[in-house]
């Protein structure tokens, strides 16, 4: 990862995180996690977070680490509750398509802007602009909106 990272084309590290529904010791995985975040802060690069029942282990490697660059936490499928600690600790969540079912309209509704991103990431049919509708109509926002946004996000979390 370390000789990957110096090429320029590398604009963040991950997917990278904690799973404890992982068949890999979660030993194993927070020395690794513990590595790649020390390797993020080293080229100041954002982290893309993979977390799957591991958010307080996860946010106390970042704390420890002294991490202040940005993260994403991808997947993001949890409640509106952990949704704003994360988000108060300046975080960003990344939410899928899963969200079509109604099932995180109180953290789509809520969510600041400034801290969203929207992704597929599965192999599905669904198209992205599908999710972008949805996540727009939720928020009662103009699909534009929502777009100038995230394309906002982006810039700012990959210094484009």
């Amino acid at each position: 990862m370390q000789e990957m990272i110096q090429k320029g084309n590398v604009v963040a590290l991950g997917e990278c995180g904690l799973d404890k529904n992982s068949a890999v010791s979660f030993e194993a995985q927070q020395h690794v996690f513990d590595q790649q975040v020390l390797l993020a802060i080293a080229f100041q690069k954002p982290l893309i977070i993979h977390c799957v029942r591991a958010f307080q282990e996860v946010v106390a490697s970042l704390v420890k680490a002294k991490f202040n660059l940005p993260a994403i936490f991808h997947g993001y499928r949890k409640n509106w509750i952990l949704a704003k600690q994360l988000i108060d600790k300046g975080y960003y969540l990344s939410i899928g398509i899963h969200c079509l079912d109604g099932s995180q309209d109180e953290v789509v509704r809520n969510i600041p802007l400034t801290h969203l991103f929207l992704e597929t990431d599965t192999y599905t049919a669904t198209n992205v602009a599908t999710l972008y509708q949805y996540v727009a109509q939720v928020r009662s926002i103009p699909v534009e909106m929502l777009k100038q946004a995230l394309y906002h996000n982006y810039k700012i979390v990959l210094k484009k």
